[in-house]
């Protein structure tokens, strides 16, 4: 899922994107970015290899 938003006091569209692991149906937040294209292609990545987007507190 892409989200498209605005920050009110910036002139650009960024794009807020959310994968989904096809293995266990968890959403992977992906930070933000103004480059659509960049964004569609992290959530395939994502889609394609979730264990390099699915961040894991240091402690684990």
């Amino acid at each position: 899922m892409i989200e498209q938003w605005r920050v009110p006091s910036a002139s650009a569209t960024f794009y807020r994107a959310t994968a989904t692991d096809p293995r266990t149906g968890k959403s992977i937040p992906l930070e933000s970015n103004t480059d659509l294209r960049e964004r569609i292609d992290k959530v395939l990545a994502a889609w394609h290899e979730p264990e390099r987007f699915i961040h894991k507190s240091s402690w684990d």
